[in-house]
């Protein structure tokens, strides 16, 4: 399977009002923009050969930019496992492109290499003076002294002892301390999602550090079978992990051909009123679950056809991690039991009228996450990902949800629709204007337009349960969700690179 290139660049442009535009293969530089816009600000684009862009903007530019070209080394091709890692850190100037064009990319990675690179990170990230970048043709000293002063590596170390490879676990223990020193989301746990993590074994590990990256989803399985092997670390493998938590701490722009993804921060601490709590029947399988389920049955009869081995890209492990993703969110992200996150309304508010959770920032953000943990290889904890951004969109469908109704009515039209109607609202097939639709909107448009219709589905609440009218209202939205689900499966496989 081809994996996904990550490359990146260092462009400094205009921070004002300028549209939010794309400008695909084409480098805008200083000449383009006049000299009157240059400001300093730093964008970092990463270009992937029409695949996945990353680009780190600190929030502030508006513009984004493409280069036509994919720097690269001679012996790392599109088949090298970690091609990501290794493009991402070669265009952001925290690798270097040698003389040789040689990465090597089986070579274990010494700890004065590993120590530099952090080193480079800190100075990609910060900006630093020009002082410090032109002081050498090379960096990697000024790197490593960087490391040493803020005891990234041991300053007791002899000079023979730098040349020595290291460990994955060394590797952690040193993004750890780059981390402490930054009190970043790896620290602070800004992103973090209690979710019960899969891990093979690393229970048996009490290292705290470990244990951090591994709640971060920073470390697939494999990665998690190297440490507890004590295996050394790789070069591929360093700047897989070394991307891998860059891209974690920065939450860039993604993007994908013509659609643009942005990390939505979820505010905290948010004032709730009491709502019902929703939990999962014994007796009754999940009505996300389901919908989930029939969702992809729609999406497999109507492509099997056209896209080669879909079963194999959305395997039956593949799907049943969707399907946990997927009723998720009713017991991880329940806020306190009162749901708000949960709702969304036309004008993108929850019940309590702020635009913060709700069910579009939430399928956002867990569609964003998907995405980046595909690119980095964690696929079980993409694919759950997904799974959850598919709840919340099925969320939307509902009419209490997108009408902002509360309480006993809310909760009784959707025991009246897993009770009476779900069972009767299978979907077989999607239209073409679906996939169309699901492959090119952006989120917040499909969110508006979603809640908007199911809006205006809110009189069913209120209608009596043996209601001719309500039965067939109510169908219709569940019709429209599993409609959703398989378009989303479909722009998924758009968006990491399998049509």
């Amino acid at each position: 399977m081809k994996r996904i290139k990550a490359i990146l660049l260092v462009v400094t442009i205009l921070c004002a009002a300028i549209p939010y535009s794309v400008f695909a293969g084409s480098y805008i530089d200083s000449d383009t923009l006049g000299e009157e816009s240059i400001m300093g600000d730093r964008i970092l684009v990463d270009y992937s050969g029409n695949t996945i862009t990353y680009v780190y903007d600190d929030y502030d530019s508006e513009l984004i930019t493409q280069v036509n070209k994919t720097p690269h080394y001679s012996d790392v091709d599109e088949s090298e496992k970690y091609i990501s890692g290794i493009s991402y850190l070669l265009q952001a100037g925290i690798i270097e492109n040698q003389s040789s064009n040689r990465f090597n990319p089986n070579a274990l990675i010494t700890l004065e290499e590993f120590a530099s690179w952090i080193g480079a990170a800190y100075r990609v990230e910060h900006s630093l003076s020009s002082e410090r970048q032109d002081a050498e043709e090379d960096n990697n000293g000024n790197d490593l002294d960087w490391a040493f002063e803020n005891q990234i590596i041991d300053l007791s170390l002899q000079k023979g002892d730098l040349k020595e490879s290291i460990s994955w676990k060394d590797a952690l223990e040193m993004m750890y301390k780059h981390a402490t020193i930054e009190n970043n989301a790896l620290i602070t746990g800004e992103y973090e999602m209690s979710d019960g993590v899969s891990s093979k074994d690393i229970s048996m590990i009490s290292d705290t550090i470990i244990q951090t990256f591994v709640s971060a989803h920073l470390l697939t399985k494999d990665d998690q079978d190297k440490i507890l092997d004590h295996s050394p670390l790789t070069k591929a493998e360093a700047a897989h992990l070394l991307s891998s938590y860059i891209k974690y701490i920065k939450r860039p722009t993604l993007i994908i051909g013509s659609n643009v993804y942005n990390y939505i921060p979820e505010e905290k601490n948010v004032s709730n009123n009491p709502k019902w709590t929703s939990t999962e029947s014994g007796s009754h399988p999940s009505v996300h679950k389901q919908l989930t389920i029939w969702g992809f049955s729609v999406l497999f009869n109507d492509k099997t056809s056209s896209i080669s081995n879909l079963s194999g890209k959305y395997s039956a492990t593949a799907r049943g991690y969707i399907n946990t993703g997927s009723v998720d969110p009713d017991t991880l992200e329940n806020d306190s039991s009162t749901f708000v996150g949960h709702y969304c309304n036309s004008q993108l508010k929850n019940k309590n009228y702020t635009t913060n959770p709700t069910a579009y920032t939430r399928f956002n953000n867990h569609y964003y996450n998907s995405l980046v943990a595909y690119d980095n290889g964690g696929y079980e904890y993409a694919y759950k990902e997904l799974g959850r951004a598919m709840h919340y969109l099925e969320d939307i469908t509902s009419p209490p949800h997108a009408a902002l109704i509360t309480g006993d009515d809310h909760q009784n039209y959707e025991v009246y629709a897993r009770n009476n109607v779900i069972s009767v609202s299978q979907l077989t097939t999607a239209p073409n204007s679906t996939y169309t639709y699901m492959a090119s909107t952006s989120g917040q448009t499909m969110c508006t337009s979603f809640a908007t219709e199911s809006e205006g589905y809110d009189y069913l609440v209120y209608l009596a349960d043996s209601s001719t009218t309500k039965k067939n209202g109510t169908k219709t939205c569940l019709k429209k969700a599993q409609r959703i689900v398989a378009g989303l499966g479909y722009r998924y496989l758009q968006d990491t690179n399998r049509l």
